[in-house]
């Protein structure tokens, strides 16, 4: 598992590109939506909570179309398969690359976009706690809306068609953890509901997208 996070962590770095795209995604969407709405700073602290975490949804989208398939293609998922190197680990090192290179970044520069929005800096930093907890449940099921579309020849589209309806619920209660907090000054339920989606998420994906890898491969 280190070795693969690894390596695909050195050839992101390599590219550039690959990490630095969903945060400047993510940017753009957070920076169009006060311009789109008008200059009302009350209703962009009241959209503040769902436009960071529409962005980040659709951030962490960009990166699942090529998660999987360079392995598939040059063979490395069949040759994990054939040396019986449990794949569920090779999900998991995919899960905290999508974490690392999408998550993380993104809930780092929340705060600062938080405040474009007219939301508070400590508000902003509440907001990246509900972000960075939340990406797990993401990126959990991002690797399986990757790994069911590697034989599709429309895959992007449905990807996101896979991946969206399950991302409600996290968008959901991420959302009303943030909205409650700013209007309540409290740690609400709605963050511990998060973080069970999240847990139960990292628990049950893998196995599901490990089986769905091994079916393609067989294809």
């Amino acid at each position: 598992m280190k070795t693969i996070l690894k390596r695909d962590l050195r050839i992101l770095f390599k590219t550039g590109a690959g990490f630095w795209l969903p945060i400047i995604f993510f940017v753009f969407v957070v920076f169009l939506i006060p311009l789109g709405i008008g200059p009302d700073r009350i209703v962009h602290n009241q959209v503040a909570p769902s436009a960071l975490w529409i962005g980040c949804v659709f951030s962490l989208l960009l990166n699942l179309d090529r998660l999987f398939l360079p392995d598939y293609t040059d063979g490395t998922i069949e040759k994990l398969i054939a040396m019986q190197i449990p794949i569920e680990e090779y999900v998991i090192a995919k899960m905290i690359l999508l974490v690392l290179i999408s998550g993380i970044p993104i809930a780092m520069v929340s705060p600062l976009l938080g405040v474009l929005l007219n939301l508070p800096l400590t508000h902003g930093l509440y907001a990246s706690l509900t972000l960075i907890i939340g990406s797990l449940a993401l990126a959990a099921i991002g690797t399986f809306g990757s790994a069911l579309v590697l034989n599709s020849n429309r895959g992007h589209l449905l990807q996101t068609t896979t991946v969206l309806p399950f991302c409600i619920p996290v968008i959901i209660f991420g959302t009303s953890a943030i909205k409650n907090y700013v209007s309540l000054q409290i740690i609400a339920a709605e963050l511990f509901i998060l973080m069970g989606i999240s847990l139960l998420s990292v628990a049950i994906f893998p196995f599901i997208t490990a089986y769905v890898l091994k079916i393609n491969v067989q294809q």
